[in-house]
């Protein structure tokens, strides 16, 4: 009741700005869904009582407590509370003048206590139902001709309460309702943000991999003087920028719907690092770096979503590795399942470096977290190694 009263009232809260046309409308209407039926309610019980002879004298004064019975029909779905006390005083004073007709304010103090059952303001509709009973007790005493019978008044509360009761449980499934709607919407929305942020990772890592491995040719290129040489080399930069653009195509492609091709929830894994570790071995020997790729897989088969996040995983670790390696040789690339715990999916990249100190790379940290998994950074004899590992059977893994 307390979570359904906070969604309630930030509900309520929510900054819209309104016209004075729409700020009286949202009045008359009420807060609730159930407020405006309430008041039409109140509205024909108003009129009814305005018929051809309703009133039982054309007392002038007796007219003028008969209207205001009706005008407090009008009033209590406003102030509940306030008009139910203001009806109890008025149903004392008619009682006083006017002993021998039917009370107009009796039926509004009902009505009053109806309404604070339906918003579950529970005191005050029982205090207000004491006033009620106590007032036909005294009616009894003094003008039993004109007394409501019990077995009367104790129906007509059992059907006000049920209504009542009625409209407050709707109102709260109402609520409810919309407020499990409101988290699906923020909950969707914060997924296609994450959708959003891992897109532009993916995309940065990719572009990022390219343009280390072309720079790295370039600077290569730079220092060949062999006229054969470099047309070698420019050849391996025109190859390598149609693999990465290659890469950017099909990465792309994943965000169409019409595409016509769909992956199959589970794929050789085995056979999907190879293809990838020998890409990226090409890549990083025509931008000088020899590089020796190991993979080691039992088991074979693995969700084809986490494939495509270890090949960008893979990727990133090559690109640091061409970026930052001290020297062309003694690099290497190794995929394959832990030892210790067969459920999880080891990724290491060993480089020369001249360091002292090693720095895990914060994106690799990132994505590897997304992931359930961890990365960690070793620097010792002259020697960079990065390891992430991953759960296998992460529930992060779509």
């Amino acid at each position: 009741m307390i979570r359904l009263r906070a969604v309630t009232e930030d509900f309520e809260t929510l900054p819209v700005e309104r016209t004075r046309g729409q700020r009286i409308l949202r009045w008359l209407a009420g807060p609730r869904f159930i407020d405006l039926p309430i008041r039409a309610l109140a509205l024909v019980q108003a009129l009814t009582g305005l018929l051809p002879a309703t009133a039982e004298s054309q007392d002038p004064l007796y007219l003028l407590f008969f209207y205001a019975g009706r005008i407090l029909y009008l009033v209590v779905p406003f102030l509940p509370l306030s008009g139910g006390i203001a009806g109890v005083l008025l149903v004392l004073v008619f009682m006083g003048a006017f002993p021998e007709y039917l009370n107009p304010f009796q039926d509004p103090i009902e009505f009053a206590a109806g309404i604070l059952l339906s918003q579950l303001r529970w005191v005050p509709w029982l205090l207000l139902l004491l006033a009620v009973l106590g007032l036909n007790v005294l009616m009894f005493e003094l003008t039993p001709l004109v007394a409501v019978p019990y077995w009367l008044l104790g129906y007509s509360t059992l059907r006000n309460a049920l209504i009542a009761l009625a409209g407050a449980i709707g109102e709260r499934r109402l609520r409810r309702e919309i407020g499990l709607r409101e988290h699906a919407a923020r909950e969707h929305e914060r997924q296609l943000q994450q959708e959003r942020t891992s897109f532009a990772v993916d995309a940065h890592d990719t572009v990022s991999h390219g343009l280390a491995t072309q720079a790295a040719m370039v600077r290569l290129l730079s220092a060949e003087k062999g006229e054969g040489e470099r047309r070698q080399l420019l050849s391996e930069l025109s190859l390598a920028n149609d693999e990465i653009q290659h890469q950017l195509r099909v990465f792309l492609a994943k965000l169409r719907v019409d595409d016509g091709v769909l992956r199959s929830p589970a794929a050789d894994a085995e056979e999907e690092f190879r293809r990838t570790s020998e890409t990226l071995r090409r890549a990083a020997e025509s931008g000088g770096i020899k590089l020796d790729t190991a993979i080691d897989l039992p088991s074979r088969w693995m969700p084809a979503a986490m494939l495509d996040q270890v090949g960008f995983i893979m990727r990133e670790l090559v690109t640091n590795m061409v970026k930052h390696t001290s020297g062309p040789e003694g690099c290497r690339l190794s995929v394959g399942v832990d030892q210790v715990d067969e459920g999880f999916l080891v990724l290491e990249s060993v480089n020369p470096s001249t360091a002292n100190e090693a720095t895990t790379p914060r994106s690799l940290s990132l994505r590897a977290s997304a992931l359930d998994g961890s990365c960690s950074a070793t620097c010792r004899d002259g020697r960079y190694r990065v390891t992430v590992r991953l759960p296998i059977a992460s529930e992060n893994i779509p």
